[in-house]
């Protein structure tokens, strides 16, 4: 009987000679499958390993490890000078002009009144340009100043990364204004010299070039003589230089404060991931961290791969690398809620971190930490996006303000409902048309000086109100004009001056409509023009600011401070992101300033856009088939006494 430990051996010694000493084809083709399997097989372990991206990151347990921004010490200090170098390339105009119209315009930080500043500088870096975009790439330098071409191929490498910091060292610089002493004592040349001229229009924090260069005879705006200086404009170095890349949307009022309060010196600042590398979407380095970089033979040695782990290799080279100082920020650093990504989650602002902190402090309930999926998915939970799920709104009927809202972690102003009102029947406050749009020859607009229709209106009868820039059409009160009104246009005039605006219909309780609508006090449907079944309305006209809610909301968002929420975004990979984060981090107060046409583009007539099933886009939604007048107290007390 053979021996079964000599028939194992065999059996093991012919795999071995099929799969490392093949002869046959077939053998061959079997032995090279295997090899391939085992290096995937590794190569695919080590990758699942190294990889930071596994599973949603924790971020409501950073959020709560947050240390109190020093507002005080930040307010103590003066602004730091920040160079942006976003890395794009030559066919990116779009996102050039994206980023151009939303944070690099409006997220600056400003003066305590109000004025932006010049310490903070946004450039693209590109390569060299390809021969079919050199002509518009060098119009696009010409028109906006804000295009670095480096001398060197394209390449979004870490070869790329470090040619821009090799150009920062010596050109990240920002302009400020040198003193060269009162201007009626100055002796030098006066070429490329300013003086202060409070009335000029822009230029740079308000002061404007002397033109004149007379010496004895400045320019006579502004203080006395003796009081005036002349100064010399001149460049500095900056104190950080930040990467960034083109689907990142950085506020830079936020970034500045963080970088402010940062060391001067040997600082890496960002997002840090695995206590590894600086988070590429954006980072910054101290001045003279990126002096040592341009300098290094072993820096450009190493100059290939990705360039966020790169750059920790580079810094590991530095001599006095012990004393880089790292400095991370996670809680207010993340990826939009539609990027699907590890560090995806709603919009962040002050309010819902505090409540987020006060969630540690007091303990979630064990329903609550069984609803978020767990102990460990419940630091992880966001009421906006779901991990590995494909973003989809609360409900598929709402306008775009309402749409933003939801993306605001933690629900945003209509939490639940999601729609401005309860019942969702209207996101507008309804006006009859009649009220607040006129035609050109309404007699309730005619000046007294205009007797007859068409006829031109003189200039002294049109006001104008400075603050919103809006002309001022009608007189005071029709009934002191001297016109001569026919009988019928005053009747109508009377029943539309009865006319009010209209409260929103859908936050009025139902009982309380009903009731209202059987009460004696209702007017005859042919009488009440609100009744009528060929009544127009529309949205009361809402100004950019939204009377000032938007001003509030801002206030108790940032918790009644000017500073203090979301400083970068990242994955913006379509145009439709870019709008979504300007609009909820900036505001349509900022943003329709952007818009075609002069101060009247600063009103809107419809209400926020919808788009339907079809793909159809309406104002607003559909004005009410029914509207009722508004509701006297006599029947709210009577509908109150209902409800109870």
């Amino acid at each position: 009987m053979p021996n079964p430990l000599r028939a194992i051996l065999s059996i093991l010694t012919k795999s071995f000679r099929t799969c490392f000493g093949p002869i046959h084809p077939i053998t061959i083709f079997i032995a090279l499958l295997l090899i391939a399997g085992f290096v995937t097989t590794v190569t695919m372990t080590i990758m699942y390993i190294l990889n930071p991206d596994k599973e949603p990151l924790p971020w409501r347990t950073y959020c709560q490890q947050q240390m109190p921004f020093p507002h005080q010490f930040a307010d103590a200090l003066a602004p730091v000078n920040v160079v942006v170098g976003v890395m794009t390339i030559d066919s990116k105009y779009e996102r050039r002009n994206t980023i151009r119209s939303t944070y690099a315009r409006h997220t600056l930080p400003v003066s305590k009144d109000g004025k932006p500043l010049a310490n903070v500088q946004v450039k693209f870096i590109l390569g060299r340009v390809r021969k079919a975009h050199a002509k518009r790439v060098a119009l696009e330098m010409e028109a906006y100043n804000d295009i670095v071409v480096l001398d060197m191929d394209e390449t979004q490498s870490a070869r790329k990364t470090l040619s821009f910091f090799q150009w920062a060292a010596e050109n990240a610089t920002v302009p400020f204004l040198r003193p060269l002493g009162p201007a009626k004592d100055f002796k030098g040349d006066v070429a490329d010299t300013f003086i202060p001229n409070t009335n000029a229009p822009g230029g740079l924090s308000n002061w404007a070039y002397d033109s004149s260069h007379d010496l004895h005879t400045p320019s006579s705006i502004g203080d006395s003589d003796g009081e005036k200086m002349r100064y010399q404009v001149a460049w500095r170095n900056v104190d950080y230089v930040v990467k960034a890349d083109d689907d990142t949307f950085i506020v830079l009022s936020e970034l500045e404060r963080h970088l402010r309060v940062s060391p001067r010196r040997m600082t890496y600042w960002g997002y840090l991931v695995k206590n590894w590398f600086m988070g590429g979407e954006a980072y910054a380095l101290s001045h003279d961290l990126v002096q040592w970089l341009a300098n290094s033979p072993e820096a450009s040695k190493t100059a290939k791969g990705k360039e966020d782990t790169r750059t920790p290799q580079w810094l590991a080279l530095h001599p006095n690398r012990s004393s880089i100082n790292w400095v991370s920020e996670h809680c207010w650093i993340y990826d939009h809620p539609k990027g699907n990504s590890p560090y995806s989650h709603g919009f962040l602002f002050p309010d819902h971190v505090e409540q987020i902190k006060l969630e540690a402090r007091h303990g979630l309930s064990e329903q609550e930490i069984a609803y978020r999926g767990g102990e460990r998915r419940a630091q992880s939970y966001s009421t906006v996006s779901k991990w590995h799920q494909k973003y989809s709104p609360p409900r598929n009927d709402l306008t775009v303000e309402e749409e933003l809202e939801a993306m605001i972690e933690g629900g945003g102003r209509w939490e639940g409902a999601w729609v401005r009102n309860p019942d969702g029947s209207s996101s507008q406050s309804w006006t009859h048309r009649d009220d607040i749009v006129f035609t050109n020859d309404d007699l309730r607009l005619r000046p007294s000086s205009t007797n007859e229709r068409g006829n031109a209106v003189l200039a002294s009868d049109v006001g104008l109100e400075l603050n919103s820039g809006l002309p001022i059409y009608g007189p005071v009160s029709v009934t002191n004009t001297t016109m001569e009104i026919p009988v019928e246009k005053q009747k109508a005039e009377t029943k539309l001056g009865k006319r009010n605006f209209l409260d929103e219909i859908s936050s009025w309780p139902r009982k309380l409509i009903g009731l209202h609508s059987s009460t004696d006090a209702k007017e005859k449907d042919d009488e009440n023009p609100f009744m009528q079944s060929n009544a127009r309305f529309l949205p009361r006209p809402t100004p950019k600011d939204e009377y000032g809610d938007w001003a509030s909301l801002h206030a108790r968002r940032y918790l009644n401070k000017p500073h203090g929420g979301t400083v970068i975004v990242h994955y913006l990979k379509k145009t439709e992101y870019w709008h979504e984060t300007a609009l909820i981090l900036l505001g349509k107060a900022k943003l329709w300033d952007n818009g075609a046409g002069g101060l009247g583009k600063q009103w809107r007539m419809g209400g926020s856009p919808l788009v339907r099933s079809n793909g159809y886009i309406t104002e607003g939604r559909s004005a009410p088939k029914r509207a009722f007048m508004p509701i006297t107290p006599e029947a709210a007390a009577v509908a109150d006494a209902t409800v109870a």
